[in-house]
C-alpha cells in the first residue's frame, strides 16, 4: 500500500472512533436521570417523565429502559445539571414505601421515581397519596421550565382520580 493510502485509512479510522464516543461530560458517564414512571391497575397508560442533564442519554434510556408503550408515551426533559441535583435531592428525601422487588406484584399500584447516577441507581416508591405531594414539591422547582413543570403537573392529574378512588384525599 502505498504511504497516502494507509495515512487516509488511518484518518478515516480515527474519525470514525471520534464520532462512535460522545466527547465531554458524557464520555466520561457525568449525567443523571429522573424517571418517573406510575405502575398499577389502568384503563390508559400513564406516561412516564424522564429527566436528565444529557439529551442524548435520556433518549437512550426511553427506548432501552422503558417498554414501548412506555417510550411511545414518555416525556423527555432536558434541564441543567443544578437543577436535576436539586429534583434528585427532593426525590432521596422522600419516604420509600416498598423494595423494588414489590414492583411486579398486579395489587401494588405506587408512583417509582428512578435515579440513575454514574455513582448509583435507585428506584424509591411512593403511594399515590404521598406521590401528590411529591409532585408538588418538584414542580416548585421547575417554575422557570414551563415544559417540564407542565409534565409534572400532567402525570399528577393522571395520578390524582387514581388517589381519588381509593378513598384517599
Amino acid at each position: 500500500m502505498k504511504p497516502m493510502t494507509i495515512s487516509l485509512i488511518i484518518s478515516v479510522s480515527l474519525f470514525t472512533l471520534a464520532m462512535a464516543y460522545p466527547s465531554g461530560s458524557e464520555e466520561r458517564g457525568n449525567y443523571s436521570i429522573l424517571v418517573l414512571q406510575y405502575r398499577g391497575a389502568l384503563d390508559k397508560p400513564i406516561g412516564p417523565v424522564i429527566i436528565s442533564d444529557s439529551k442524548t442519554k435520556a433518549e437512550r434510556y426511553r427506548y432501552t429502559g422503558l417498554n414501548i408503550v412506555e417510550a411511545d408515551f414518555a416525556s423527555v426533559h432536558v434541564v441543567p445539571d443544578s437543577l436535576l441535583e436539586k429534583l434528585i435531592a427532593e426525590t432521596e428525601s422522600g419516604k420509600v414505601i416498598a423494595q423494588p422487588k414489590d414492583m411486579d406484584d398486579p395489587m401494588f399500584s405506587f408512583v417509582a421515581a428512578t435515579v440513575i447516577t454514574p455513582q448509583r441507581r435507585k428506584t424509591f416508591l411512593y403511594e399515590k397519596q404521598s406521590a401528590i405531594s411529591f409532585l408538588d414539591h418538584l414542580q416548585k422547582y421547575c417554575q422557570d421550565r414551563e415544559a417540564l413543570r407542565s409534565a409534572l403537573s400532567y402525570f399528577q392529574d393522571r395520578v390524582r382520580p387514581l388517589v381519588l378512588e381509593e378513598g384517599g384525599e
